[in-house]
């Protein structure tokens, strides 16, 4: 068993390297510094930096094997025999260039490489570990496919260019170069990791055709990748996972072979903390002056913390909510902004709170309807009374007024601070240009800062009489009636 974890290892280390995929993230402080979490909440900024470390770890371990197994092939491939009875050297022929070889499967290889001008045929020679180089085939192409390269042990391959003279005899090229590959597996797709419970993660991947394993690699925090497990199955629960450090996953799909198993490539690898999942049903709505959250309950939570962003601000802690609360109310939230929420499941663990997975967020923005049926009219000499319906939730009014078909600015002409104002009267209205009125609602958020219909509305306009009216002659009382004292005053 240590001979096969040891030759496991060997294998995985050279077979990986890879990028970071999405995975949740979970935040640890001690116990009453709620305050606190808002700078030790890991963002996806600091994973991708932790995992980026790891990566580059990795990546200078595979390159410290891979140049050990370069060594040895440069050491056999001074065996290499040509020996056919037919074949010559010659240095007419140049050595190929661009010789790859490629893993394509179970005990699969593809080679590829440029042609030769001159050549009309390549022999390929195979070393498989530390045997000798043999001949294996010769092709008129510039690519070739070995079924039969092992997958427990690297294969080194060259290529010959060779051609064939009138009398028979071939002609054989150059060979400067080897590669070498593994016939194993492609690295398995879709592989997540998420967070579903204290201690736990869950890693599920697509079925590589031909694999009959699934190995299973774990790092937690900045330690080195190690053995997990192995399993026939597309998915497995960690229920060792740290849930203070996050757990890195690699998955080599394998097959069998000479009672050893072939692991395939990793080419990526996820990560996640074995902390409580997200919570469901994560909902924002506006109510009045504030924004109610409520979700779903998630088992195992002692309490929940809740996290709140202002516009293009960051976020920031808001609230911590006990094991009984699927709801809360924020009154304290800006107008005239969108607010982003974020509700993250937490527990207790000696002494500290461990904060579970935010996978996604919801938001609400506070707002006051613009006022409905604006009734203007003129109601004496340079007077223009302004009407309207009360706008719900509105704590005061703003008059704006326009004069004059080309005025593009507005001005304010008064504040009404009564919401339930209804009515405004301007007695400096303009008796040679028609006058037009907004009437602007507006609300006080939770930190007391006005809140304006996103809809200001429409202008109403009208003129104001141009001749002063005998009060002693005309007896005119009401809004309706004064509407009508132009057409009297004639």
């Amino acid at each position: 068993m240590r001979k096969f974890l040891l030759l496991l290892s060997f294998i995985m280390t050279v077979c990986s390297y890879g990028t970071s995929v999405y995975a949740s993230d979970a935040v640890s402080v001690e116990a009453g510094e709620v305050l606190a979490i808002e700078e030790s909440l890991d963002t996806e900024e600091s994973v991708t930096d932790e995992a980026e470390t790891v990566s580059e770890d990795m990546t200078e371990e595979a390159e410290a094997v891979s140049e050990d197994v370069a060594d040895e092939a440069e050491a056999v491939s001074e065996d290499v025999i040509v020996n056919e009875e037919t074949t010559e050297r010659a240095v007419g022929l140049p050595a190929v260039n661009n010789l790859r070889a490629i893993s394509s499967g179970k005990n699969k290889v593809k080679l590829t490489w440029d042609s030769v001008e001159g050549a009309d045929q390549y022999i390929i020679y195979r070393q498989i570990g530390k045997s000798k180089f043999s001949y294996l085939y010769i092709t008129p192409n510039t690519s070739y496919i070995d079924t039969t390269a092992s997958g427990v042990e690297y294969n080194f391959y060259r290529v010959y260019p060779t051609y064939t003279t009138s009398d028979g005899t071939r002609i054989l090229g150059a060979s400067t170069t080897y590669v070498y590959a593994k016939g194993v597996l492609p690295a398995v797709k879709n592989l997540k990791a998420e967070s579903i419970g204290k201690n736990r993660v869950r890693l599920t991947w697509s079925k590589v055709e031909g694999a009959d394993q699934y190995i299973i690699y774990r790092q937690i925090g900045n330690s080195k990748f190690t053995y997990r497990y192995i399993t026939p199955n597309t998915s497995y629960i960690d229920t060792t996972a740290s849930d203070e450090e996050m757990n890195y996953y690699r998955i080599y799909p394998a097959f069998q072979e000479n009672g050893k198993y072939a692991a395939g490539i990793s080419d990526t690898y996820v990560f996640a903390k074995g902390v409580l999942p997200a919570v469901t049903g994560l909902k924002a709505q506006v109510m009045g002056k504030g924004i109610k959250l409520t979700w779903n309950k998630v088992s195992g939570a002692q309490g929940y913390i809740i996290y709140r962003k202002e516009g293009d601000g960051a976020f920031q802690y808001l609230y911590v909510k006990d094991a009984n609360s699927t709801s809360y109310v924020d009154n304290k939230c800006s107008g005239g902004v969108f607010n982003y929420y974020r509700v993250y499941p937490y527990y207790k663990k000696d002494g500290k709170m461990i904060a579970g997975v935010s996978n996604k967020y919801v938001y609400g923005r506070i707002t006051i309807e613009a006022v409905n049926k604006v009734v203007v009219g003129t109601t004496g000499y340079g007077e223009m009374t302004i009407c309207w319906e009360k706008s719900k939730g509105a704590q005061g009014y703003y008059i704006l007024r326009l004069i004059g078909e080309n005025t593009t600015e507005p001005e304010v002409i008064a504040e009404l601070t009564n919401g339930n104002d209804t009515t405004y009267v301007d007695t400096t209205a303009s008796t040679t240009d028609i006058n037009y009125y907004l009437v602007l609602p507006y609300m006080l958020d939770g930190k007391q800062q006005q809140v304006f219909p996103l809809d200001e509305g429409n202008y109403v306009g009208g003129y104001a009489i141009d001749e002063p009216i005998n009060s002693t002659e005309y007896s005119i009382t009401g809004f309706e009636s004064y509407t009508n004292a132009e057409y009297i005053l004639k």
